[in-house]
């Protein structure tokens, strides 16, 4: 049997170059061809910015102690403060979160101005019990507000003066209810106890609340009312009826 000549060695050095020189084109475009579709090749893709949440402050309200916009009367005149940026080196406050400056230092003042957060406003003082610091405003009728201390961050405060607290706002008197028709008293309990949470004029005895209250001052649940009226009427025979889903006494 005639002896078999290896192919490989019958190929010329010329030949067997060019095979080498192929087999590596093809294994590098392999290897390019997996880094594509893997995401290894190429120029690195920018990261994607994702919008995070946002929270609008608020005009009126949010946590008092004081960050809420809650006021001692009910009262907000916090329209026409402006709060002039603190000076570097003067004794100052940054707000924390969204702060309510009030006439005074206590929720029992009204609210006079708002600082959001990150607002800086120059400290002139603090109040005995070193609680509420007092802020300059001098478009304020004062001429200054208070913040509360833990909602803000003091630098430069040490030696500030101690300010006394200004007087509270005079609570405002309800004008007279004029009863024309039936007097309504209603009352937070279930026996016309005491005295009533809300004193009103009626034209008629006639409501459907449901499960509701009668008004904001009124809870849902236990309370009573009592309707009296005057009126002259002649002699005669009346019959007075009622229509509830609740207990009644005429």
């Amino acid at each position: 049997m005639a002896e078999q000549k290896n192919s490989w060695t019958s190929l010329s050095t010329g030949a067997r170059i060019g095979i080498i020189a192929a087999g590596i084109l093809i294994i590098a475009l392999l290897v390019w061809l997996l880094m594509s579709l893997g995401g290894g090749g190429g120029s690195t893709p920018e990261p994607t910015a994702t919008a995070g949440a946002t929270a609008d402050v608020p005009a009126v309200a949010t946590a008092d102690t004081d960050g809420s916009t809650g006021s001692g009367d009910g009262t907000d005149d916090s329209t026409s403060i402006v709060i002039p940026t603190a000076a570097p080196g003067l004794p100052m406050v940054v707000a924390n979160s969204p702060t309510n400056i009030r006439g005074g230092p206590s929720t029992d003042y009204n609210v006079i101005g708002f600082m959001n957060q990150s607002d800086s406003a120059e400290v002139i003082g603090i109040n005995q019990d070193n609680t509420w610091y007092a802020i300059k405003i001098p478009t304020s009728p004062q001429g200054s507000g208070w913040v509360f201390g833990q909602l803000v961050t003091a630098t430069d405060v040490a030696g500030i003066p101690v300010i006394a607290a200004p007087p509270l706002p005079a609570p405002t008197t309800a004008p007279p209810v004029v009863i024309t028709d039936w007097k309504g008293e209603y009352f937070d309990n279930r026996d016309l106890s005491g005295d009533p949470v809300l004193v009103r004029n009626d034209a008629a005895i006639d409501f459907n609340w449901g499960a509701a209250s009668p008004a904001p001052e009124v809870p849902a649940q236990n309370w009573s009312a009592r309707w009296t009226i005057s009126r002259n009427a002649p002699a005669g025979l009346y019959t007075i009826s009622a229509w509830v889903d609740d207990g009644v006494r005429v």
